[in-house]
């Protein structure tokens, strides 16, 4: 088998993995049993690729990248391989520096053909149909084995890339083989079941959501109703069902979901959020779950108490005051994350799971409020920000219609009383509370309409949420930045000249890393720069979120946001906005728009750019910085909408 593959010599360690037949590019049927059938589509903008940006029409380069654990233990973490028609940025808005046990590494990319594609299809329908049928009486053989995303499949070789050894050397290909003969019958297959986990060919399905950048080739997942029938009575011990949501590669769906594109496939994603919240028994126990613990090393809500916040010991625990480290702060960015990930509905799941990994959450009764608005809602008084940051973030906000105000807000999500339904809960209606107590009292220029119309746009769960993290944030800058700011200030005037200034600055600052915080370049966490975008991408991605309204919203709460905090700041002009709402709706993070200084030739003129990840994308001069802007601005503007796919291969965010 393998020595009869006409492959590179990475493949002949692995085995070859040939299909025969000619399958039809746009489709391929087929039907795990008598009443369950489903099609495997190949996605449009792989066609779009082949036909459009490949100059044989007929390959298509393939990038991997690996996520591997530090400690490489099968037990706790599983390495798995994502592939994408450009390389995914090593840094997702999530730095990845600070998820301790989590590596993200490019690796060779390899060929991918027509035909492989529909070989890829076939093949993983094998794989489901034949681990179906001989689950029985594996035992723990499949629980700890170690798995990977990319199946192999004939037709491919690798290229060694610069620096990164072949892909072999970091994963063992033939952990998950699927070897067929040449003109071999269907029932002539051989599947190495010892070595599969079953949950691989579930991260295959369910990868599609990471926008262009999954490649798992099909738009649909395997039914649900067919999983539980045929699966969960032969793999109960695994807790297969129950744990959908509990693998490395949901957590990247979370980071990349935000930029879902208009041809995204919605309702994967909505029957993606299905498994998690069916009424099945499966889905709901939460003793049942099995969340693997590298989850929250670093990320989620789950992380706060055993990291930072510390209450010091009172006869009035009220009054107590808490000491918030580093990475208190930095969780409650990640808790934004973490948030849309679990989707988790009830607060007492949230305690359960907190109590399961060493973290205690105080109670409903002891959270405050967050910023000065929230006393209307009756929450209670004024709290530190990162305590407020926890409240909201503990709701498991999604990005979809519907779920944080039919469930955050009902009486048996919030475990108490007072609260029989959102609105009472809120004290009135939510259309009158954030016109007139938020909308106007921040933004005194905006008439009753505008704020009206404002709010109206407001209302669904991503914008609410948003909201509600914005001004957290918002708040904090404001109150706690100046004496943290002051004391980095004051030692990098010292540190600077010395030798190991990121070393020196890192132990002062309690092991601050000095990509976070930066004190020469930005007076204020480069974190809540990062938080502004992922939060629009994450407006864009909710389906009841039109684009007026993301503009709308865009220009009257986040771009002040922008203008006192982002460094060189951000011309307020419609333009502009628009601008970065396009940026936005597909994703990008990191978005670099302000006036150069003056035209070193001549006098009077100015030069506004437009940088994606630090790449320029368009620049235009003027004779005032406004001019520039807004001529910048339109001319950006235009090539966008000529082709806004321009975006995607400039920031590596497809």
């Amino acid at each position: 088998m393998a020595a009869q593959a006409s492959t590179s010599c990475a493949l002949s360690a692995a085995g070859s993995l040939p299909l025969t037949g000619d399958f039809p590019a746009e489709s391929v049927v087929a039907s795990p049993n008598h009443d369950n059938s489903y099609i495997r589509r190949i996605p449009s903008f792989w066609s779009d690729s082949l036909r459009d940006n490949d100059i044989t029409s007929n390959a298509v380069e393939l990038y991997a990248t690996l996520i591997h654990s530090i400690e490489d233990n099968p037990l706790t973490f599983r390495p798995v391989v994502l592939l994408s028609l450009a390389p995914l940025p090593v840094e997702p808005f999530v730095p990845m520096q600070e998820l301790k046990s989590v590596l993200l590494k490019p690796c060779s990319s390899f060929i991918a053909n027509i035909r492989t594609i529909n070989e890829l299809h076939i093949m993983t329908y094998h794989l489901w149909r034949y681990i179906t049928s001989k689950a029985d009486g594996l035992g723990g053989a499949l629980r700890h084995t170690r798995y990977f995303i990319a199946p192999l499949v004939d037709g491919f070789s690798f290229t060694e890339g610069s620096g990164f050894p072949n892909l072999l050397n970091d994963i063992s290909w033939v952990e998950m083989l699927y070897v067929r003969q040449r003109r071999a019958t269907l029932d002539e297959s051989i599947v190495d079941t010892l070595r599969i986990v079953p949950d691989v060919l579930l991260q295959i399905d369910h990868l599609l959501v990471v926008r262009e950048a999954s490649l798992n080739l099909f738009d649909m997942p395997v039914d649900a109703g067919y999983l539980r029938s045929a699966l969960a009575p032969r793999l109960r011990d695994h807790n297969l069902l129950a744990r959908l949501g509990s693998s490395i590669c949901q957590y990247m769906i979370t980071v990349f979901v935000f930029g879902t594109h208009q041809e995204a496939d919605t309702a994967l994603l909505d029957q993606l959020r299905g498994h998690l919240t069916s009424k099945d028994r499966l889905f709901q126990q939460a003793e049942a779950l099995d969340l693997p613990p590298y989850i929250f090393k670093g990320v989620g809500p789950l992380d706060f108490y055993p990291a930072g916040p510390v209450r010091t010991r009172s006869r009035d625990h009220r009054h107590g005051t808490r000491q918030f480290s580093r990475q208190t702060i930095i969780n409650c960015v990640y808790g934004l994350v973490a948030a849309a990930y679990l989707s988790r509905t009830a607060l007492g799941d949230v305690h359960k799971l907190a109590r399961k990994f060493g973290a205690y959450l105080p109670a409903i009764h002891d959270w405050k409020s967050t910023f000065r608005q929230w006393g209307i809602f009756e929450i209670g008084e004024q709290a530190p920000l990162a305590e407020g940051a926890q409240f909201i973030l503990s709701f498991h906000v999604t990005v979809r219609k519907g779920l944080l105000l039919d469930h955050a807000f009902r009486e048996h999500s919030i475990g108490w009383s007072g609260c029989r339904d959102r609105y009472k809960w809120l004290g009135r209606p939510v259309l009158e509370i954030l016109s007139t107590e938020f909308v106007i009292e921040r933004y005194p220029d905006l008439s009753t309409d505008a704020a009206s119309t404002l709010v109206e746009s407001m209302l669904s769960d991503a914008t609410l949420a948003a909201l509600c993290v914005v001004q957290t944030f918002h708040t904090f800058v404001e109150r706690f930045d100046e004496e943290i700011i002051e004391q980095i200030n004051n030692y990098a005037q010292i540190a600077v000249l010395a030798r190991g200034f990121e070393a020196l600055l890192s132990e002062f600052m309690g092991r601050l890393e000095s990509q976070y915080w930066s004190p020469i370049i930005m007076p204020f966490p480069q974190l809540l720069a990062d938080l502004v975008p992922a939060i629009a991408g994450a407006l864009v991605a909710s389906d009841d979120f039109q684009l007026d309204s993301v503009r709308t919203f865009f220009r009257q709460a986040l771009l002040p946001f922008y203008v006192d905090y982002y460094p060189g700041g951000i011309v307020d002009t419609h333009l502009t906005a628009e601008l970065m709402g396009h940026v936005l709706g597909r994703g990008c993070r990191q978005f670099d728009w302000g006036p150069l200084p003056e035209h070193p030739n001549e006098a009077g003129f100015y030069t506004a750019h437009v940088r994606f990840h630090g790449v320029l994308f368009h620049s235009e001069e003027g004779r005032t910085k406004n001019a520039a802007v807004e001529l910048c601005a339109y001319n950006a503007l235009q090539r966008l909408r000529e082709d806004p796919l321009l975006i995607g291969p400039l920031c590596q965010c497809i």
